[in-house]
């Protein structure tokens, strides 16, 4: 490996603020061992059946997450954002999908404070990633607040896109949906689209056709126009989740090949 691939690879030295890092070992701490005696068999069967066999999970019901995760989110509040990114960089790294929810929930809070900087640490929890339902959330409600603050860090998510992680993939897409929701880096999220449109793997390709939906909300003739263009290529689910909410006209324009 040439020493720009590695440095490109590299994690940064360290991604949780010393000064929070006791604090938060303390929370984490805590959290885990509430988990662990609600998890069931059952409900770890659930997780499986819906986000794949080989997802690390507790087996914890998503409701009784969520309660935990608001109280740690009460608690970080007062110490902001360095203290909420100490707390969940161990919990993205864990790949574990309740740590996981808990950890984007407890971020969100903070969202107002993220900026184009701290992209490097969510990079890294990126290729942590194991399941659709932590892609998307780290995705669209993280890494777009990030990108929103520096528009250069599209050239990043085109890397995304062409790696082998269908996570990263899957994410390179997601990040755009709020952002094209306000009409807001539609031409970049086209070009990661196209991409994207032939990918065979059926996580990146809902995640493609629903930032393409999303797009049609206020940019349908563009859309329908980038589709049209393409249909011969992309995907077919693609096409379909991405029409979803045009006229019939242009689904149709769209779906007969």
């Amino acid at each position: 490996m040439d020493r720009r691939k590695a440095k490109a690879n590299a994690e940064p030295k360290e991604t949780i603020d010393p000064a929070f890092k006791e604090q938060a070992e303390s929370i984490i701490n805590e959290l885990r061992k509430k988990l662990t005696p609600m998890a069931r068999p059952e409900i770890a069967k659930r997780i499986r059946d819906s986000f794949g066999d080989d997802v690390p999970c507790y087996g914890v019901e998503f409701s009784q997450v969520n309660r935990l995760a608001q109280d740690a989110m009460r608690r970080v509040r007062s110490s902001g954002l360095p203290l909420a990114m100490a707390i969940a960089d161990p919990l993205f790294k864990s790949g574990n999908i309740e740590e996981g929810v808990i950890a984007n929930i407890i971020l969100s809070s903070q969202a107002r404070l993220i900026g184009g900087d701290d992209f490097e640490v969510f990079e890294v929890w990126v290729k942590h990633l194991t399941n659709s339902l932590n892609t998307d959330a780290l995705s669209s409600h993280i890494v777009s607040r990030a990108l929103a603050g520096k528009p250069s860090l599209v050239k990043n998510l085109t890397i995304w896109a062409k790696d082998q992680s269908k996570w990263l993939r899957r994410a390179a897409s997601m990040s755009f949906v709020p952002l094209v929701r306000e009409g807001r880096f539609v031409t970049d999220a086209l070009s990661v689209s196209d991409v994207l449109i032939e990918d065979g793997d059926y996580f990146v390709q809902q995640g493609v056709g629903n930032l393409l939906m999303e797009m049609t909300r206020l940019n349908s003739d563009r859309v329908v126009e980038f589709l049209v263009e393409r249909k011969d290529r992309a995907n077919p689910l693609v096409l379909r989740i991405a029409s979803t909410k045009l006229k019939p006209e242009q689904r149709t324009q769209i779906l007969n090949r």
